[in-house]
């Protein structure tokens, strides 16, 4: 009796919350139309400037990335790099040793990169669905190209500053694969290495570009549309810069053209955050990836935002030791370089209480939800 009125609740709270989401969409979808009759230039504007995003950092960062990690991971190198990662995998990460190719290209091929590879690998059947919920936790990252070219020299004018944020990103990364090989119960470290399929040279060379044309065609597209969103949302709100900021996690190489005016030492705060939380338009690249396949989403940004907030804690520290070398060519201002009056103990705490919720959103949700459905 109690277990059917607990289902009746939550079968109107899904359909109140579906209405409210609904209605919310609707009015969007109306806005939009109402500016596009109205404010026509401003959608010609977001459109170009999207576009011109795409023909100049996009592209050229991330194309050639998408075609070599295409490549390595469909010809028979992948079976070389995974068998010599498997240590890593296997005892580090508590993963299967076949994935080690994998999560290498994650940190280098871009954004979406992991999240394409983690769905093939899935679709191939080299990978457990429970595995590949492990993987896009912390596999979804910026590539180095994008990181310390378009951001550290092209938007900060150093590319030092992109390196210590690149750092700070992968670290983030790797500590929370880690954290989650902790709590992992299974004993993938004692499976043997699965040879992985591959194809022949030519034909890997062939399907990898092929392959990466139509991704760098959808990955462009969602930008494209983010930025007519951020302009348009910005023509309501004008001259705040509390709503820029908070536009920048739409997409985030639109926004971080807003952050980079901030105070120096805010502003690598924020972008440290905003690199690792990848931003809404890339969650939805990695969305469309894995849409074939029932993984959990809700995680996946959940985790976005832990990488986000220990990548922060961790540039902090950079920056409060490095202060000089970061800050040598940032040409934004004459003022002063101030960094928070945060003490490093204050920061190690925040530190512990990120890796709690991780450690909390991995495996007390799942046993408070048991305890739940048992009524």
């Amino acid at each position: 009796m109690i277990k059917n009125k607990y289902i009746n609740k939550t079968n109107q709270d899904k359909i109140f919350f579906n209405i409210i989401k609904n209605i919310f969409f609707v009015s969007l979808i109306l806005i939009f139309i109402f500016f596009i009759f109205r404010s026509p230039d401003i959608i010609y504007k977001g459109v170009s400037e999207g576009f011109n995003i795409c023909i100049n950092i996009i592209v050229p960062s991330l194309f050639p990335f998408m075609v070599i990690c295409n490549f390595i991971c469909l010809s028979p190198i992948v079976n070389l790099i995974s068998r010599f990662l498997s240590p890593i995998t296997k005892y580090i990460f508590r993963l299967p040793s076949n994935v080690g190719c994998l999560i290498f290209m994650s940190f280098i091929g871009g954004y979406p990169m992991g999240a394409k590879l983690i769905s093939e690998f899935l679709s191939q059947k080299q990978i457990s669905r429970e595995t590949a919920n492990r993987l896009l936790c912390f596999c979804v990252n910026a590539g180095p190209a994008f990181v310390i070219t378009a951001i550290g020299y092209m938007i900060y004018n150093n590319k030092k500053t992109g390196v210590y944020l690149l750092i700070s990103h992968i670290l983030g990364s790797i500590i929370i694969g880690f954290i989650l090989g902790c709590f992992n119960n299974k004993n993938s470290n004692k499976n043997k290495y699965n040879k992985i399929i591959s194809l022949s040279y030519s034909q890997a060379f062939v399907k990898s570009v092929v392959d990466s044309i139509y991704s760098i065609i959808n990955i462009s597209s969602f930008v494209i549309i983010f930025s007519v969103i951020i302009l348009v949302i910005k023509n309501i709100f004008r001259f705040n810069n509390i709503i820029n900021i908070l536009l920048s996690f739409l997409e985030i190489t639109v926004g971080l053209n807003d952050i980079v005016k901030l105070d120096n030492s805010l502003s690598l705060l924020l972008a440290s955050f905003l690199i690792s939380f990848s931003g809404i338009s890339i969650i939805c690249q990695v969305f469309y990836f894995i849409k074939d396949h029932d993984l959990d989403k809700k995680k996946i940004f959940i985790f976005r935002i832990f990488h986000g907030l220990i990548s922060v804690i961790i540039i902090y520290f950079i920056i409060y030791f490095n202060q000089d070398i970061i800050y040598t060519n940032i040409i934004l201002d004459n003022n002063k370089i101030q960094v928070f009056n945060i003490s490093p103990f204050i920061s190690f705490v925040i530190f512990l209480l990120s890796l709690s919720f991780i450690i909390f959103s991995y495996s007390e949700i799942i046993s408070l939800k048991r305890v739940f459905f048992r009524f």
